[in-house]
């Protein structure tokens, strides 16, 4: 495993966030957190993470604005949207605004998951040469 690799998981479930890293933790570096603003520290001072996966509907504030802030804060950390919530509105503002890679819905399977984190991963360690 690549420290270089690192993913950081953002959901207010943390039932959801043991499972990940129960189930993703072994092929990934798995870095959590339940809520955007310590998601936004961790960027500021645990930079770089090379994939941030984010859930749309927390509480203060939403998946959106994590997603667009982190991408002022970390532009080669590529994007994914991870949400119980997938409405047209919802995919469309993560395209817009947060310069998503992949919008996925929940639940997602750990095959899914472990595919779009692998191209990611593929996506950051090419734009990063």
């Amino acid at each position: 495993m690549n420290t270089n690799d690192r993913v950081l998981i953002v959901d207010d479930d943390p039932s959801l966030l043991a499972a990940l890293v129960r189930h993703l933790g072994e092929r990934f570096t798995i870095v959590t957190t339940e809520c955007g603003e310590n998601a936004l520290e961790l960027i500021r001072t645990q930079a770089p993470f090379a994939v941030m996966l984010c859930d749309m509907r927390m509480p203060g504030m939403d998946g959106i604005e994590v997603l667009r802030r982190a991408m002022e804060l970390s532009p080669e950390t590529i994007r994914v949207m991870l949400t119980g919530n997938p409405d047209q509105r919802t995919a469309i503002d993560a395209i817009n605004q947060g310069e998503v890679f992949r919008f996925l819905s929940k639940p997602a399977s750990i095959t899914a998951l472990t595919a779009v984190i692998n191209e990611a991963l593929h996506r950051h360690n090419v734009s990063i040469r």
